[in-house]
């Protein structure tokens, strides 16, 4: 009896996929988004942290002070 064939090889990620990140809200940052983690999508922390505060304004102001 032959050998099964070889599995094939997982598909490339395309090359604009931007990474998605769990994001953990402590104290005033889990008060002022109303939740304690997210997944928000960003390939630079920059980019993640305006994420952030565009789905929750409130975290603007504990981003200036932190």
């Amino acid at each position: 009896m032959p050998p099964p064939p070889a599995p094939s090889p997982a598909p490339e990620p395309a090359a604009s996929a931007v990474p998605t990140v769990t994001v953990r809200y402590w104290a005033a940052a889990r008060a002022a988004a109303g939740l304690g983690s997210e997944q928000v999508p960003g390939d630079t922390v920059a980019a993640v942290l305006a994420e952030c505060i565009a789905r929750h304004p409130g975290l603007a102001q504990v981003v200036t002070v932190a």
